[in-house]
């Protein structure tokens, strides 16, 4: 898949096609963790840049930590997440729309699992 942007070998030529997300880690409905940084990764084609992504847990922004590697398309965060349900959102933008993608990851502290 090709990404967003001008220059290369297309002479400089916008692509018109929707940003992509494929959720890669942390897998499960919910995902189940014991520790409350667990690596978030995800693929996320046809934006230009970083600026082009909003990543929230809980729905609140984050802007520190986040790191998007456009030549690799990879998306990486280590949030801090609250004991029990927290939500993951990501919003992808470019010049034909956007696209979003969510997931629900379950924090239980090591002993705290209920049986």
């Amino acid at each position: 898949m090709t990404g967003f942007g001008g220059g290369g070998g297309n002479g400089g030529a916008v692509l018109a096609l929707k940003p992509v997300i494929q959720i890669l880690n942390p897998i499960g409905s919910p995902a189940l963790v014991n520790t409350p940084g667990p690596q978030v990764t995800m693929m996320i084609y046809n934006v230009a840049t970083a600026s082009d992504i909003v990543l929230k847990v809980n729905n609140v922004q984050q802007t520190n930590g986040v790191s998007y590697n456009s030549a690799t398309h990879l998306l990486s965060y280590t949030p801090n997440l609250s004991i029990g349900m927290n939500t993951i959102s990501v919003t992808a933008t470019n010049h034909t729309g956007n696209t979003g993608a969510s997931m629900n990851i379950q924090y239980t502290p090591p002993g705290k699992i209920k049986h």
